[in-house]
C-alpha cells in the first residue's frame, strides 16, 4: 500500500535498496556539503557541523584505544551535544552504543549495563551517583564524565582540559577531545554490524534489547527522507547520499515542508528514545537542520523558544499539545514560523487538533512505530494538500510491507480488526539474548506488534487497541508486569496487578491493585517501595488494596474486571 499520493506524482518508487553504508554516512555527508551550518544551539554555544565531525573523531579516536568492533558503549545523559559528540564518536569508532534513559533508577540501569555487557560508560556528573549504586560499576573498564553545561564552550577550544573531573577514577570528557582529527572510521558491514542496543519493556516484565544494524538506521533515515521531502536521495562523486529539494518546496507555496540546509528545529524528545535519535537526530542530520535543544519541558518556555526563534519544526507527544493548547501564552504567541509538527505515542484528540493546526498554518503528522521497527512504520502525509483523517496514524512507510491479521496468522479484508504486522528492511532482526522473545514476535520476517488495528480501503491505518497491556503515560511506555514483578518484593503483597487509568492531562496513570498477606498492610508504604526503584514516569500514582483480586477459571487475575472497577 502506497504512502502518499504526490509521492506517486513525483514518480517516487515505494521500494528502493537500502545503501551498503553505515548509520553514520549522513553525519559525513552533511559535515562535508553543509561544513559551516550550525548543528546545535545550546544555551550560549553553537556548533557548527564542521566541528562537531571534529570532535567526534578526536574522540572516536581516544575510544577506539579500548574498544573493538562490536564493544558496547553505554550514553546515560540528557540531551546535549556532548551526546551527539559520543554518539557519533561509538559508531565511528565500531561500537555499540547502548541507550540509557537519563530517568533510570539504579536498580534500572544496573540491569541494561549487564544485560548488555557495557565496558565503556558516557555519563554527566550529576548522574554518576547512579552509577556508582550499580552492581556492575565495578566492571566498567571506563567512565567518561561531561558538564555539559560548563564545558560545552571550551569543547571548542584547543589545550588541555580546564574541566576535569572532580572524580579520579573517571575521565573528562574535555580529554577525549584531544587530537585525532584525522581518525578515519572503522569499516561496517551495513547488514550484519550492530549499530544500537535500545531497552524497550514488554509484557514479559524483563526490558528487552531490540538489536538495530546499521543498515536498519540507513534504512529509516532514506525513509524519512523519502517521505518529508518526496524527493529521492542522490550520491555525489565522494560517495556521500544527499537530498535537495524539489523547486516548488522552496517557494511560499510549498507541498512539503523541509528545505535543506534552512530548517530550525527545537529539539526535545529524549535521544535515548528511539523516536528522539531517529526523526530528531538523524533525521535532522541528514536535512542539515539547526537544532535547538531544550534541557526540559516547560509549556510557557516551549512557547517562548518557538517565537523567539522562530522555529519551523517541532514535536512532542499529544499531552504536550494539550498543555500547550491550555496555556494562557498560547493564544497571544506567533507560531507562524512552524512548518510542521509530529506527534505520537498515543491519539491526538480531534478538538486538539484542529486549535493547533489552524495556529501554526503548517502540517500536523501523526504516526506509529515500535523500537522495534526504528521506529516509524505509519505516518499521516507531510504533504500540506493531503487531507488528514482524524483518528488514522496514516499509511505505510516507504520500503515496509504491511498486513492486518487474525490469530492464526491470516490476513483480514480491509476494514476488519486484527493483529497490526510489518515487514522490511528497517525492522529489528530481533532481541539481545531473549531467543523465545524473539521467536514469538518477529516470525517469518514479519513484526508481530501486539496492537490491534484495521486498514481502510485507501490504506489508511488506526489504531484500534493494544493487545499488549502497556500504559502510555505522557508518551512514555509503562509496562504493568515490571511493576508487578518489583511489588511482588514487598512482604506485605499476596497478589497484585497493575492497569492503566485513564487521565485528562497524561493519557493514562498506572494503577495497582493489591491483595495483602495482613491487614496491617499499608497502601503508602507499598506505593513508595515500588517508586523508590522506578523512573518517575513509571511511578504507581494510586494503590486500591482488595480483599482478593478476581481470578478466571485458570487462576488469571482478571485484570478487564479491574479496568471496570475504575470505569464506575
Amino acid at each position: 500500500m502506497e504512502s502518499d499520493v504526490r509521492l506517486r506524482a513525483r514518480q517516487l518508487p515505494m521500494r528502493f535498496e537500502v545503501p551498503d553504508v553505515p548509520a553514520f554516512h549522513f553525519f559525513l555527508s552533511t559535515a562535508a556539503r553543509y561544513p559551516k551550518n550550525v548543528a546545535f544551539v545550546y544555551h550560549r554555544t553553537l556548533i557548527t557541523y564542521e566541528e562537531w565531525q571534529r570532535l567526534s573523531r578526536q574522540f572516536a579516536a581516544k575510544l577506539s584505544g579500548w574498544i573493538k568492533k562490536g564493544d558496547r558503549v553505554a550514553i546515560y545523559m540528557p540531551n546535549c551535544p556532548q551526546f551527539a559528540i559520543a554518539y557519533m564518536a561509538i559508531l565511528m569508532a565500531g561500537g555499540v552504543f547502548v541507550s540509557c534513559n537519563p530517568m533510570l533508577t539504579p536498580y534500572e540501569l544496573d540491569y541494561q549495563l549487564r544485560d548488555s555487557c557495557v565496558e565503556i560508560m558516557v555519563t554527566t556528573e550529576d548522574l554518576l551517583t547512579k552509577v556508582r549504586q550499580c552492581r556492575s560499576f565495578s566492571s566498567l573498564k571506563q567512565i567518561i564524565v561531561a558538564r555539559p553545561h560548563e564545558e560545552c564552550t571550551s569543547l571548542l577550544t584547543a589545550g588541555e582540559s580546564t574541566t576535569m573531573s572532580k572524580d579520579k577514577e573517571c575521565l573528562s570528557f574535555r580529554d577525549m577531545v584531544n587530537g585525532g582529527d584525522d581518525f578515519r572510521p572503522v569499516e561496517i558491514a551495513a547488514s550484519r554490524d550492530i549499530a544500537h542496543i535500545m531497552y524497550t519493556g514488554g509484557t514479559t516484565g524483563i526490558p528487552k534489547g531490540v538489536i538495530h544494524t546499521h543498515a536498519n538506521v540507513v534504512a529509516a533515515i532514506f525513509a524519512a527522507l523519502i517521505m518529508t521531502t518526496a524527493v529521492m536521495p542522490k550520491r555525489d562523486e565522494q560517495g556521500y547520499w544527499f537530498t535537495e529539494n524539489d523547486p516548488k518546496d522552496l517557494t511560499p507555496e510549498w507541498e512539503y515542508p523541509f528545505r535543506v540546509g534552512r530548517e530550525r528545529a527545537l529539539i526535545m524528545a529524549s535521544w535515548t528514545h528511539v523516536m528522539g535519535l531517529i526523526h530528531y537526530l538523524h533525521q535532522p542530520i541528514a536535512l542539515a537542520v539547526k537544532m535547538l535543544l531544550l534541557d526540559h519541558f516547560d509549556a510557557g518556555e516551549f512557547l517562548r523558544r518557538l517565537e523567539e526563534w522562530e522555529i519551523t519544526w517541532a514535536g512532542g507527544s499529544p499531552t504536550i499539545i494539550a498543555y500547550l493548547l491550555s496555556h494562557p501564552n498560547f493564544e497571544a504567541t506567533d507560531l507562524s514560523s512552524l512548518k510542521v509538527y509530529t506527534t505520537g505515542g498515543s491519539s491526538l484528540p480531534e478538538e486538539h487538533y484542529y486549535r493547533f493546526k489552524e495556529k501554526i498554518q503548517g502540517v500536523i503528522v501523526e504516526g506509529y512505530g515500535l523500537t522495534e521497527s526504528v521506529p516509524a512504520a505509519c505516518r499521516t502525509s507531510y504533504n500540506r494538500s493531503s487531507k488528514m483523517k482524524i483518528g488514522s496514524v496514516g499509511k505505510v512507510w516507504p520500503n515496509l510491507e504491511v498486513k492486518v491479521v487474525d490469530e492464526i496468522g491470516q490476513e483480514v479484508p480491509a476494514g476488519q480488526v486484527g493483529e497490526l504486522i510489518f515487514k522490511g528492511p528497517q525492522v529489528s532482526s530481533g532481541y539481545l539474548n531473549q531467543p523465545k522473545e524473539t521467536e514469538n514476535t518477529f516470525r517469518g520476517g514479519w513484526l508481530f506488534t501486539g496492537d490491534l488495528a484495521r486498514i481502510d480501503e485507501e490504506g489508511d491505518i488506526f489504531i484500534v487497541d493494544r493487545k499488549k497491556e502497556m500504559i502510555i503515560y505522557k508518551s512514555y511506555n509503562v509496562y504493568p508486569r515490571e511493576l508487578e514483578e518489583i511489588m511482588h518484593q514487598h512482604p506485605a503483597v499476596k497478589e497484585c496487578a497493575v492497569v492503566g487509568k485513564k487521565d485528562l492531562d497524561t493519557g493514562e496513570i498506572p494503577v495497582a491493585f493489591v491483595s495483602c498477606r495482613t491487614r496491617k498492610a499499608n497502601a503508602e508504604d507499598i506505593k513508595r517501595f515500588v517508586n523508590e526503584r522506578v523512573a518517575p514516569y513509571k511511578k504507581i500514582r494510586e494503590i486500591h488494596l482488595m480483599e482478593e483480586l478476581p481470578l478466571s477459571g485458570s487462576g488469571k487475575i482478571l485484570k478487564r474486571e479491574l479496568i471496570k472497577c475504575l470505569d464506575s
